[in-house]
């Protein structure tokens, strides 16, 4: 499956394939199936957030498809490696808090 998740409080530390990513709020991760994770929360901080899981048939529909999503982010150039996290502003945060709530 595919994993998205969205730091709402807390702090720590999201290990994706080796390479560390330090969490708090705003902090986004989309994780693809083959991608090993793990994350650490510091022990006077306990991380909430969002996950979301989705099949990974989703990403073979036709609206995903056809939009370029997929070839977003499974296809590309090897030359570039995507990122697996973003940090939102509090702005962009507090939108998609809004959508997701």
């Amino acid at each position: 499956f595919l994993e998205f998740s969205l730091i709402l409080e807390g702090k720590g530390v999201e290990i994706i394939n080796g390479k560390r990513q330090e969490l708090m709020p705003g902090v986004c991760s989309f994780i693809l199936p083959y991608q090993i994770h793990e994350i650490h929360a510091e022990p006077n901080h306990p991380i909430k957030l969002y996950n979301c899981a989705f099949n990974m048939d989703l990403m073979f529909k036709p609206f995903l498809r056809d939009s370029g999503f997929t070839d977003l982010l499974l296809g590309g150039s090897t030359q570039f490696e995507k990122p697996s996290s973003i940090h939102l502003d509090i702005v962009q945060r507090n939108n998609f808090i809004s959508i997701l709530d």
